[in-house]
């Protein structure tokens, strides 16, 4: 018996415009996004986000944390949509070409 597809209704193209991120990347954050999303409300809130970037070993203060959610939401819902939660991860994930190796 299949079930419903994880990753119906993602907009690969458009993420990937925003972020840069290829698909296999996407479908990753996707299913992260659904485990901080435990009740399934197809959002995040402002304390998931400061559970996610802990759990990434960031320490962001609650100056950082507003700052940071103003910057990637995008609707001023004060939610974390998945294709934000997109946007925030890419940060993280790009390489910085300043530092050295």
């Amino acid at each position: 018996m299949a079930g419903k597809d994880p990753y119906a209704g993602i907009e690969y193209d458009e993420i990937n415009e925003v972020t840069g991120l290829e698909v296999d990347e996407i479908k990753c954050l996707k299913n992260c996004f659904d485990l901080f999303d435990s009740k399934k409300q197809e959002f995040l809130s402002a304390d998931d986000l400061d559970e996610i970037l802990r759990a990434m070993g960031f320490r962001p203060s609650k100056e950082e944390l507003i700052a940071i959610l103003e910057e990637i939401d995008e609707d001023g819902s004060g939610e974390i949509e998945f294709g934000e939660f997109c946007q925030l991860c890419a940060k993280f994930l790009v390489e910085d070409p300043d530092i050295e190796t």
